[in-house]
């Protein structure tokens, strides 16, 4: 058919009805599910903006619990202003719509890696597989929070776009182009590096891309090779400025993290990561896929159930001993379908990435942008099993209805809508420029903090194991001195259901709470909870 048929126009229209309505429908959703009021929100994805903006580093010791509030402001800046500016309402529904971007980038990088078919069919596909991606349970779980992984799954679902639309030139266009673009997609991905570290998960996926490519050895390596160094370009444009201010700071520029490493005097000589997720030995993470659908708290903190990454990782050892047979044998035909190398090269970002995830991190919510692309990596996996048409069809139609009817989302802590997003009135206080707070607790209160007088400080005293043996870190130390040189009027803000924990840790610093002296901080967006904050006076 000609260009301009009234076939390839309803495509057209499908196609943009698609591109429009997911971030629509998925705006929407976040509303639906109610305001974000997760941990990590009132710990440090709300306050870490605010003290980079307002200097507050320095001033406040510790106020959003570590290694939380030494994290990159960046990622969150823009959560930080939309709640400031905007009716939490909207904020919710940007949030949701920026998600459901993720769809669009799953359909064009399915139109591009799907077997031959009708054009027409192909599209459907497509859609269809850029819908199944985003509903998944650790997607699901995250619309309308800020968490970032299916935020920063957009530049590294780009990058690989970039690498995949682009096989002809990377394989066989001039050097120059080639280094382009390879470093042109790898900076896509060091920019969500940057911001978030766990992303460079995906940057051995997309190595391994890159090592498949269709092409010579030494085009391969030297294509692997730029996109390695457009990460490490990308990260330091989002990333570079907070690492050199906690070299600065600390002498460990990913402070704390591997501290036990850089050995910084103001942190644990530890690496601060969640070992509790991490497998013991290789056979752990290779069973990891099947053990976690039985038990989800091997792999995070909430409960859900979802089998697309579990299936896709059994097909994929189905696919390797089917091809390693027919080797044997001689014979590899019918192990792959025509397609210029895209097939392979996904393949590869998909494996890659996982084997990356398991040994590094174990932590479900870090490998979003994997699970998003399980089903496209299914179709894949059958079609190079030999399935195909009919048959890959209807065996992918009965894999996906099972995933979607066996899956189960949590979520990480939502509210009712409030008129603001969390509506603090702070008590009226005689003396702000003189006045301390401390936080003797162990629950996430620094989101209060940008609602008090910009004069007050907020020292943390508390350990999260306050009989621990180990001696205060540098950065103790230095809250433990200015609690003590202190001589203006004290109080101490805790979540009410801490009132022993807090008063210990107020008592090894020869402090404790004044009789009759707490009052409920005034939270509007928290009122229906019964464990509310409580702010009290504190006496030596």
């Amino acid at each position: 058919m000609t260009r301009g048929t009234p076939t390839q126009a309803r495509r057209r229209a499908a196609i943009a009805c698609f591109a429009a309505g997911t971030p629509l429908g998925f705006g929407v959703l976040s509303i639906l599910v109610r305001q974000d009021y997760n941990w990590d929100l009132l710990n440090y994805h709300y306050y870490n903006p605010f003290a980079w903006l307002h200097g507050r580093y320095g001033v406040d010791l510790d106020a959003a619990m570590s290694p939380g509030g030494h994290l990159n402001p960046l990622l969150h800046l823009p959560l930080y202003l939309a709640i400031d500016a905007l009716p939490p309402r909207l904020t919710g529904f940007l949030i949701g719509a920026a998600q459901g971007l993720n769809a669009i980038l799953l359909f064009a990088i399915a139109r591009l890696a799907l077997p031959a078919m009708p054009a027409a069919r192909r599209d459907l596909a497509a859609m269809a597989l850029g819908l199944l991606g985003t509903l998944a349970a650790g997607n699901l779980g995250e619309i309308g929070t800020m968490f970032g992984d299916n935020v920063l799954s957009l530049p590294a679902l780009a990058g690989l776009l970039v690498l995949l639309a682009q096989v002809g030139r990377l394989a066989h266009g001039s050097w120059r182009s080639s280094v382009a673009i390879a470093a042109g997609a790898g900076a896509l991905l060091g920019l969500a590096a940057g911001l978030k570290p766990t992303t460079w998960i995906h940057a051995v996926g997309m190595g391994l891309a890159c090592l498949a490519l269709p092409a010579p050895p030494r085009r391969r390596i030297g294509v692997a090779a730029a996109m390695s160094a457009g990460v490490f370009v990308g990260c330091a444009i989002t990333g570079g400025f907070w690492m050199a201010t906690l070299w600065q700071r600390y002498g460990n520029p990913i402070f704390p993290f591997f501290n036990d490493w850089f050995g910084s005097p103001w942190a644990a000589a530890d690496p601060h990561l969640s070992l509790r997720y991490l497998p013991r030995t290789w056979l752990d993470v290779a069973t990891l896929a099947f053990r976690y659908p039985l038990d989800a708290k091997l792999v995070g903190e909430i409960r859900f159930v979802e089998l697309r990454i579990p299936l896709l990782y059994a097909l994929g050892w189905a696919t390797l001993l089917a091809a390693a047979w027919r080797a044997a044998r001689g014979s590899l035909a019918g192990m792959a379908r025509a397609d210029s190398g895209r097939s392979a090269m996904l393949l590869a970002w998909l494996a890659g990435s996982y084997v990356a995830w398991a040994s590094m991190f174990a932590i479900y919510r870090y490998l979003i942008g994997l699970e998003m692309l399980a089903p496209l990596g299914l179709v894949l996996l059958l079609d190079r099993l030999g399935l195909g048409g009919r048959r890959l069809a209807g065996v992918a139609a009965a894999l996906f209805l099972g995933v979607l009817a066996t899956m189960r989302f949590g979520g990480w802590g939502h509210v009712p809508w409030s008129a603001h997003h969390f509506d603090v009135e702070p008590p009226a206080l005689a003396d702000p420029s003189r006045t301390i707070v401390v936080l003797p607790g162990i629950e996430p209160t620094a989101f209060v903090v940008p609602f008090f007088p910009p004069e007050m400080r907020f020292i943390r005293i508390s350990r999260w194991i306050l009989e621990s043996p180990a001696p205060p870190t540098g950065l103790e130390r230095l809250a433990y001195d200015a609690v003590a040189q202190h001589r203006g009027p004290i109080f101490a803000l805790f979540r009410a259901s801490e009132r022993e924990v807090a008063a210990k840790a107020l008592g090894l610093r020869g402090l404790r709470l004044a009789p009759d002296g707490c009052r409920r901080l005034v939270v509007r967006a928290e009122m229906h909870r019964p464990d509310g904050l409580a702010f009290c006076t504190v006496e030596r």
